[in-house]
């Protein structure tokens, strides 16, 4: 199969990964399995485009390019989702709202330390893994790891800046960094 080809399909298939992980996200909590093999038949799609770029160009380059036009995909469907609101202006009447309180200072703290230098950690672990799986060469797999390493921190940093609970990323983060550093050592 010709290299344009293989390109053109893969382009494809990355639409189909972005529709499947759109069609999963307002699929909501009303349907929690439809959702599930949505963002299971996205995760095998982009394995696939993957495994077929590899073929063609390289680990390296298949990386890039998956990760580049995941990007602007995506993009074009946030753009087609898009909605102008218009403010109308409504008399002014007086508003209580509830204020929600606020998380402690030990707290943030903690978030901080968790999405800071342990994150930090799981990352270049997990990076290292990550390109020594994918790619046999040594000078590429350090180049992989220092692509992968900003990605996957910022990943895990806003992860747990975001999640109302830090027990769920701190348990995924250790065990992805015991997982990591068992397989490479």
């Amino acid at each position: 199969m010709s290299g344009y080809l293989v390109y053109m399909m893969s382009l494809g298939a990355l639409w189909l990964v972005v529709l499947c992980w759109h069609t999963s996200q307002r699929a909501g909590k009303q349907h929690p399995r439809y959702r599930l093999v949505l963002l299971s038949i996205s995760i095998l799609i982009t394995g696939c485009v993957y495994f077929g770029l590899q073929r063609s160009v390289g680990a390296e380059f298949a990386l890039f390019l998956s990760l580049f036009h995941f990007s602007w995909v995506a993009w074009v469907f946030v753009a087609t989702q898009a909605r102008v609101k218009v403010k109308t202006t409504r008399p002014m009447t007086p508003m209580l709202k509830s204020v929600r309180v606020e998380k402690s200072r030990w707290y943030k703290l903690l978030v901080v330390i968790l999405a800071g230098p342990l994150a930090l950690f799981c990352s270049v672990l997990s990076s290292l893994l990550m390109s020594r799986l994918l790619i046999d060469e040594l000078a590429n797999q350090w180049v992989l790891t220092f692509i992968l390493t900003p990605l996957v921190w910022g990943v895990l940093a806003i992860w747990f800046a975001s999640d109302r609970y830090v027990l769920r990323p701190l348990v995924i983060t250790l065990m992805l960094t015991l997982t990591s550093y068992g397989w490479i050592a």
